[in-house]
């Protein structure tokens, strides 16, 4: 783990201000928050269960949550994106966490400061209502998961998190076009659908010669949204706390 010269708030703005909006002062208020910025490599845990974990947010970089499971495999059950904080967890003092979380990327990270971020919730309503909000969402996220796991087939499955990776990053303007980069490993890809790496190459095949996607690693084109959403059952809803992207 390293310090970076420097970091951006906004990346967490953007992410609560896409959930409820955020006036000036309620900005001001996230900004003192800021503490310390930190970097983290590859493949280095920044949480491991059991820890008290630290109140980050994520200033760019992929993130992945798992459960460790006892032969030594792992079940990653989130991709944790720019502005996402790692562990609402750290809100609650004494609080630990049961999942761990690795680098999928290498990662810039901010700590902020949890005095100053009760401040800002317990003073700034329009920051409470964004951090619930997002709450609320990510349990969204963890259902349809779930559903994804034990519900659909590994090509639905697979089609169902891009669609999901797309709409997150549309939601941010962090998106060119139906472009979007996926840093993601073929095992890690395997680790969030249960399928092994060479499944998941088969799987996305099957998603290219069906004429969905285009896919020159780590680049992915999405070529037909719509029906790539009527197959895989697809509806952004669970995303949104409000007016999302089209």
């Amino acid at each position: 783990m390293n310090s970076p010269s420097s970091f951006d708030t906004g990346v967490l703005v953007r992410r609560l201000s896409s959930y409820s909006p955020l006036s000036d002062a309620d900005v001001a208020a996230l900004k003192r928050a800021d503490r310390s910025p930190v970097s983290y490599s590859r493949q280095d845990d920044i949480i491991r269960p059991g820890d008290a974990p630290p109140l980050l947010f994520i200033e760019s970089g992929w993130a992945l949550r798992y459960l460790p499971m006892t032969d030594g495999d792992q079940q990653v059950v989130q991709v944790l994106l720019p502005g996402d904080i790692v562990d609402r967890a750290a809100f609650l003092p004494g609080a630990r966490t049961i999942t761990a979380v690795k680098c999928a990327t290498d990662i810039r990270a901010c700590a902020l400061c949890p005095r100053a971020m009760h401040e800002a919730v317990s003073e700034r309503p329009n920051v409470a209502r964004a951090l619930w909000l997002g709450v609320m969402l990510d349990e969204n996220r963890l259902l349809e998961h779930v559903a994804r796991l034990g519900r659909r087939s590994s090509a639905e499955a697979l089609a169902h998190l891009l669609l999901e990776l797309r709409h997150l990053h549309k939601r941010i303007g962090a998106m060119e076009g139906e472009t979007l980069t996926v840093p993601l490993a073929q095992p890690d890809i395997g680790d969030l659908l249960g399928i092994t790496p060479v499944h998941v190459s088969r799987t996305i095949s099957s998603l290219r010669h069906a004429g969905l996607i285009e896919m020159d690693r780590p680049t992915l084109r999405f070529l037909d949204v719509k029906r790539m959403s009527l197959f895989c059952g697809f509806d952004p809803a669970y995303l949104e706390a409000g007016p999302g992207p089209a």
